[in-house]
């Protein structure tokens, strides 16, 4: 894991960009979308940060009973955090929310997410490359945002693009990536329950 050094302190750079790309993600959202959107994906977030955070009472009970104050100090590692994934994944299908109101902010996110990751982890010149053809696809993609069909091809499309940056610096099949693939698949669950509920 890369970690940052902050005065004194060590933090992994993951945590970092996650913090930074979600909030960025929520800005972006209130603004380009609405609030109640962007509430909902803060309450996901805040489920996934949560259950990551705790679940090492699930994961590490007998140490926690000996050890109580180790709540502060760790979390539920990799098993945790695809934990949080799954719910806050299940409380963002519970709201029924559109297609767009789903993936666009996946696509805000890890637009944000990859380039800072990858400038952040000592690939400043991917980063940057990175960065400038995120910006690029993201104003394609806000200039046809009404389209359904087209957000959902962008962003399977994005998705792997991101995919692949993540594999220029060594990280392959990363958990990262897989939560990328389940998040798109999240999105095309949803445009399948929104298309059944138009139809019914």
């Amino acid at each position: 894991m890369e970690l940052l050094t902050i005065g004194n302190r060590t933090i992994p750079v993951t945590w970092i960009v996650i913090l930074v790309s979600f909030m960025l993600m929520y800005g972006m959202t209130r603004i380009l979308l609405n609030k109640t959107t962007a509430e909902n994906l803060f309450n996901g977030f805040l489920i996934m940060v949560v259950t990551w955070k705790l679940s090492i009472i699930l994961f590490q009970f007998s140490f926690v009973v000996e050890q109580p104050l180790s709540i502060l100090y760790f979390d539920g590692g990799i098993k945790g955090f695809l934990l949080g994934v799954v719910l806050a994944s299940l409380y963002l299908l519970k709201l029924k929310i559109s297609t767009n109101d789903f993936l666009c902010p996946w696509v805000l996110l890890l637009g944000s997410y990859v380039p800072l990751h990858v400038i952040l982890t000592g690939h400043t010149v991917l980063g940057g490359i990175s960065l400038l053809l995120n910006i690029a696809s993201l104003y394609v993609f806000m200039k046809k945002k009404e389209e359904s069909l087209f957000i959902i091809q962008f962003a399977i499309l994005f998705t792997l693009l991101q995919i692949f940056f993540q594999s220029l610096v060594g990280k392959g099949m990363s958990i990262s990536v897989l939560v990328f693939l389940w998040f798109i698949g999240i999105g095309l669950v949803i445009n399948r329950l929104r298309r059944e509920t138009t139809y019914e």
